[in-house]
């Protein structure tokens, strides 16, 4: 599974967690879509900040792909 986090939807705690906290964060990007916009890559299985994830929106390279909501 490919999750995405939204810079611009939670840009305080993407630096905090995700650059910060956790550093497993790909700085490669991808378009999350329509209503998203662009993301950054997260391969991690189990993120301690994650509130909520998207259904798959599609696939990366063959991999499913969900949009991830940070607490």
């Amino acid at each position: 599974m490919i999750y995405g986090v939204s810079p611009i939807i939670q840009d305080s705690l993407v630096t905090e967690h995700c650059f910060g906290d956790c550093g497993q964060i790909q700085c490669a990007g991808a378009d999350g879509g329509e209503n998203v916009g662009p993301v950054f890559i997260c391969i991690q299985d189990q993120c301690p900040h994650e509130d909520k994830t998207t259904p798959v929106l599609g696939d990366i390279q063959g991999e499913p792909f969900k949009v991830r909501k940070l607490k």
